[in-house]
């Protein structure tokens, strides 16, 4: 089954999708957190023939985290697909090691290197939580 990872933010949401398979993640977009969210992943998730969404969620109850969780309450509600958690702690700060933010390349400005991060986050988030899955999953197998 094929998966969308979202880093959301509250001025851009970073996406991810995994392979056929769901073992590996890749960056995919950025979203203007303002434009219609759910139409344009509605949107992927048809193109893509995504199964199942997996987001990041903040550690601690904040503003963001309840903008996540009412945002995933819209996703569930119009996709009518399977939505899961999954921690995205230091997702941001581990995507931007990749890139350097003070030197910027005339190809990729500073405002293109911090949307390329939020998709980035994205992946990291789904690779967590493919691993898990799979771990778990090849440990139920190996039981049998």
């Amino acid at each position: 089954m094929k998966f969308l990872g979202i880093d959301f933010g509250t001025k851009h949401v970073g996406l991810a999708t995994s392979d056929d398979g769901g073992v590996m993640a890749f960056p995919h977009s950025t979203l203007d957190a303002k434009s219609d969210l759910v139409f344009q992943i509605g949107q992927l998730v048809l193109s893509e023939e995504i199964g199942g969404i997996v987001i990041g969620e903040p550690g601690k109850e904040n503003a963001l985290y309840k903008s996540v969780h009412e945002f995933v309450h819209t996703l569930t509600d119009t996709l009518n697909i399977p939505v899961y958690f999954q921690n995205e702690a230091f997702t941001s700060m581990e995507a931007s090691r990749f890139t350097d933010y003070k030197k910027p390349t005339a190809r990729l400005d500073k405002q293109s290197t911090l949307k390329k991060n939020d998709a980035s986050a994205a992946a990291l988030i789904l690779q967590r939580y493919l691993d898990r899955k799979n771990m778990i999953q090849s440990k139920h197998d190996n039981d049998r």
